[in-house]
């Protein structure tokens, strides 16, 4: 199974721990499926999917924006 996300940045710390909580749970739930997490790495909850899945045993397939191949 192959997940994605897109967020904000610059998010509060109350506003992290709101949006990890859920994230952390959902990633759980879905670690069984094969894993696979796809993100641009940015910061903010880009970033929280793809700490999250690889330390649930996922993989990270990392989106590099590039503006010529």
């Amino acid at each position: 199974m192959r997940v994605g996300i897109t967020g904000h940045r610059g998010l509060s710390g109350e506003l992290e721990r709101q949006v990890r909580r859920p994230l952390d749970q959902e990633v759980r739930e879905l670690a069984s499926f094969g894993l696979t997490a796809v993100s641009c790495v940015a910061d903010g909850p880009d970033t929280w999917l793809a700490e999250a899945v690889p330390a649930r045993g996922g993989r990270l397939e990392v989106v590099v924006p590039a503006a010529e191949p």
